[in-house]
């Protein structure tokens, strides 16, 4: 299943990609949904990125994130998350954003992939979608309110 986002965040461009890109480890500064967060560093860096992902601890338990773009360039991130505590149906998720400046603020374009086992991809569809779009939105409400000053 694919979603797909496009916001506008109130925040410049800049500032946006230091905290999203450049501190990618360090994700539970600003976002309420994780409680613990490090970079990866056991494997190569990826693209313009020193670390491979990054390891979280969530209310849904512990998430392996494996980056596969990182480019400074385009202000571009793609990551694989896994989670042991998935949901059974629940594989993985492909989340790939892309930032653009708008006139000062930040264009955040995303497109989340869910890996889901057949058929609760159509079970579950309607429901993983209205989360999943929620949630998105809330990643862009907590760069908009805890940045730093």
């Amino acid at each position: 299943m694919k979603i797909h986002m496009d916001q506008l965040i109130d925040v410049p461009l800049k500032e946006v990609w230091q905290i999203f890109g450049h501190e990618f480890g360090d994700i539970q500064k600003w976002s309420s949904f994780v409680q613990i967060s490090a970079a990866k560093t056991d494997g190569p860096g990826v693209g313009d990125a020193d670390i491979s992902g990054r390891t979280c601890e969530t209310a849904l338990g512990p998430i392996d994130e494996t980056l596969e773009i990182f480019r400074n360039d385009t202000h571009e991130v793609k990551f694989l998350v896994k989670g042991a505590k998935f949901p059974f149906f629940m594989r993985s998720i492909l989340s790939h954003w892309r930032f653009f400046d708008e006139n000062g603020k930040t264009r955040a374009k995303t497109d989340v992939t869910l890996n889901l086992v057949f058929p609760f991809s159509i079970l579950m569809g309607w429901a993983l979608r209205r989360n999943f779009t929620k949630t998105l939105k809330g990643v862009a409400d907590e760069l908009e309110s805890k940045r730093p000053v």
